[in-house]
């Protein structure tokens, strides 16, 4: 007998699972998951940042948006690469080191060779 409410809370749920999505759009890229990103026969942009860099996440509300925008080709990743990653961060650090990553933020576009 209440199907406002629960029409309006099935539209918050699917509101809130949408932008949930969409946040999730840019991947992570760690030096776990670096190998399997490059070797995936797809193109790769990728945001190498560190922690408490004030241009990276100034960069973040552009980043986004621009992810969302990709997104809808299936040819390409839309990634974030953090050079201090704290797990493994010499493997990190080696990773920005081999493509001479100095400032950051740093963006650089990978072809699926």
């Amino acid at each position: 007998i209440f199907p406002a409410p629960a029409t309006a809370t099935m539209r918050l749920v699917a509101a809130l699972a949408w932008a949930g999505a969409a946040s999730k759009v840019v991947e992570e890229i760690t030096p776990f998951n670096w190998q399997a990103t490059m070797d995936s026969g797809k193109a790769a942009f990728i945001k190498f940042v560190k922690p408490n860099c004030p241009k990276c996440e100034v960069l973040k509300h552009e980043w986004d948006p621009l992810a969302q925008e990709m997104a809808k080709e299936q040819n390409i990743v839309v990634g974030v690469f953090n050079c201090h990653w704290p797990k493994a961060k010499k493997k990190a650090q080696k990773i920005c080191g081999d493509f001479q990553i100095r400032g950051y933020p740093h963006i650089r576009y990978f072809t699926p060779d």
